[in-house]
């Protein structure tokens, strides 16, 4: 007995095999990108071909994401498609296919001016598939799903890669699992699974027409995923970092026991542990299935499962995980409909945190996703995240000293390297929004997404603090000095200690702390600062800010600052949360 997948692809190979003894006739009618195609086929004896000079083929062209150059002798088609270079000559019955001479599925013939090729070598250079009806419609063009690649990197970057652009869904069914689904693509390649450390990718389905094609993406433990558009519109990127409250996970804590209370009507999930923890928490509003996780936290025997006859938490499970040599203590619960939680701490109870759960009438609502410590909570060696903004970058030069010859993102690009080297060398753990002169989306893309993008480099791990490094100008060329930019009130004590530390003692002016409604300060969920460092447009700041020597103390200026402000910090950060001793 045949299959139906084996029976579909019987009757497409008979298909195409009729079609190519009368003159390849599948190719008179195409469709592509929701596009019908009618291009002239002409019959040269055994071969049939198309013009590429003809209208429907040039349509073909600009849809496809290849672009076409001719050889400076006019001899040689340079096609370049994403994923695929191919190099063909006039007659050849070789093609140069990424440096490889292969047997070209079709010829070339004429010359620069009149160019008929057949359309399998046509589609072939374009890296699509042609996939013929077996009812008599017109043949179907399907791009390619031609590539995942996992970078080898501390902090790895998925890449994929197709020859068209994209369009998907992104879900999560479950903690640390990322499933991306796309249409009308088929995969291309042979290999299914990718794999750098414990990051995993597995290719599944897209055989076939219509066969839907995923691309599910397991990352470690504690890990989070932060989707970007590639550098071109056929290409995405998904860069993975360890959450926040992993990075620098001190010794192991242990958790010594949990209990489950009704106090006043509320029910209670009571942790204690050794020390105090970091923690993060997630809830999905469709499913109700809060997540919260313990790095560095271990527990020798955890209550499972963890729930009380008719109580708002139910199926309340434990599970000991390990990421890259870090436990992590995961704890997972459905909360019931019409209920909302909120956490707290028991007073003069060191390692305490209580989960609570009442009506949602009664609590107010609390984010779905967040991070915080209990009091007294210091994270190895004393640090924490910080993420640096290199201000504009790639397209975007930001502005200009006509008294140099510099760009402002070169300026503030050397100075936030500088930066990192000075706090990773205290202890800090340092990501930032990009390290070479490169927009952080891709060239081109709209002001809002960049600045989106910037943002999420840090809110996606739940960074401790955010700066973003600038430099001023003003049209009269007179302005000059360094600010300090906040927006939100827990920006505010962030800007404060920041503001003695430049302007006179590098040379500049200062003007102080200003509050601006710029979008990194805004769309930032932690405190968040923009230093304007001083003004290229003004002679003298600028001939300070082309120093190496001044560009290295603004970066050791800026880092004592942080440590000022971070001292003793750790702890304080419960957003909607309270403290209280009704349980002491």
């Amino acid at each position: 007995m045949v299959s139906n997948r084996s029976a579909k692809i019987l009757a497409l190979f008979l298909w195409c095999l009729t079609s190519q003894a009368f003159g390849q006739t599948i190719y008179d009618r195409m469709i592509f990108q929701n596009q019908e195609l009618t291009p002239a086929v002409s019959q040269q004896g055994p071969r049939a071909l198309v013009n590429l000079q003809d209208p429907m083929v040039r349509r073909l062209l600009d849809l496809s994401s290849a672009r076409l150059h001719w050889s400076t002798t006019g001899q040689t088609l340079f096609v370049y498609a994403p994923g695929r270079e191919s190099f063909w000559t006039f007659n050849s019955p070789t093609v140069t296919v990424n440096g490889q001479d292969i047997t070209a599925p079709g010829r070339m013939f004429g010359d620069q001016t009149t160019t008929m090729i057949e359309p399998a070598a046509l589609i072939y250079a374009l890296c699509l598939r042609a996939i013929p009806s077996t009812a008599g419609g017109p043949t179907q063009l399907l791009p390619m799903l031609q590539s995942v690649s996992i970078s080898k990197e501390a902090y790895p970057t998925v890449t994929i890669r197709a020859s068209a652009p994209l369009t998907y869904t992104v879900e999560k069914p479950e903690a640390g699992l990322v499933v991306l689904k796309f249409s009308d693509l088929i995969w291309a390649g042979e290999e299914r699974n990718f794999s750098q450390g414990s990051l995993k990718a597995e290719v599944i389905g897209g055989s076939l027409p219509g066969e839907p094609l995923e691309v599910r993406l397991k990352l470690p433990p504690a890990w989070d995923g932060q989707l970007k558009p590639g550098t071109f519109k056929n290409e995405l990127a998904i860069t993975t970092v360890p959450s926040s409250q992993l990075v620098g996970a001190g010794p192991p804590v242990g958790l010594q026991r949990i209990d489950y209370r009704r106090v006043d009507g509320d029910d209670l999930v009571i942790f204690y542990a050794e020390d105090p923890v970091r923690f993060s928490w997630e809830l999905d509003p469709n499913s109700r299935v809060l997540i919260m996780e313990f790095p560095g936290v271990t527990m020798d025997a955890p209550p499972n499962p963890l729930e009380a006859p008719g109580a708002p938490l139910s199926a309340g499970r434990f599970e000991q995980l390990d990421a890259d040599g870090i436990p992590v203590l995961r704890f997972t619960g459905q909360v019931a409909p019409g209920y909302a939680y909120e956490f707290f701490e028991i007073e003069n109870a060191r390692g305490s945190l209580v989960l609570r759960l009442a009506p949602e009438t009664s609590l107010a609502r609390l984010d779905h996703k967040g991070t915080a410590a209990t009091r007294g909570y210091v994270a190895a060696g004393g640090r924490g995240v910080v993420v640096i903004d290199a201000g504009h970058g790639g397209g975007d030069p930001g502005c200009y000293s006509r008294h140099h010859g510099v760009y402002e993102k070169d300026i503030t690009l050397d100075i936030a390297r500088r930066l990192k080297t000075v706090l990773e060398r205290q202890g800090w753990k340092v990501l930032m929004t990009r390290e070479t002169d490169r927009d952080v989306t891709y060239a081109g893309s709209p002001d809002k997404m960049e600045l989106q993008a910037r943002c999420d480099v840090a809110n996606d791990v739940g960074a401790d603090l955010f700066i973003s490094i600038h430099c001023n100008a003003s049209a009269s060329g007179q302005g000059n000095g360094t600010s300090i930019h906040w927006y939100k009130e827990e920006d505010y004590e962030f800007a404060r200690s920041l503001e003695p530390m430049l302007g006179e003692a590098i040379g500049v002016g200062n003007q102080g702390l200003r509050r601006d409604s710029f979008y990194v300060l805004r769309h930032t969920g932690m405190p968040a600062v923009l230093v304007e460092t001083a003004y290229l447009s003004h002679p003298h700041d600028s001939s300070q800010l082309v120093q190496p020597q001044v560009r290295q103390l603004i970066a050791e200026r800026l880092a004592g600052g942080l440590v000022q402000f971070m001292s003793g910090r750790y702890a304080t950060q419960f957003s909607g949360c309270a403290t209280s001793n009704k349980l002491c």
